[in-house]
């Protein structure tokens, strides 16, 4: 279990490729991760009409203010996770 900063960025890890807001992890070849917010106008299984989808990397959690190499340095393993599981939806 990952231990966030708070159950909003919870939820939006989990809701990665949902329509709506998310957010996804990605590990880059120095082994440091960014956190990118997401927005989503339809789920990724939606295959038909115009798919749109913004991304902008985070510093801080946009709920609560943590800062989010803290998260990641108490959860390696959550986020190692998430980054393998929605390595698809990165753009």
């Amino acid at each position: 279990m990952i231990n966030f900063c708070c159950s909003q960025l919870s939820s939006w890890f989990y809701n990665a490729g949902s329509k709506g807001f998310s957010v996804v992890p990605k590990l880059y070849e120095d082994d440091t991760y960014t956190i990118f917010l997401q927005a989503r106008n339809q789920d990724i299984e939606v295959r038909e009409g115009k798919l749109s989808v913004g991304q902008q990397a985070i510093i801080y959690c946009p709920f609560c203010g943590s800062k989010l190499s803290k998260v990641i340095k108490r959860n390696k393993e959550g986020i190692e996770f998430y980054t393998k599981k929605n390595i698809d939806l990165l753009i």
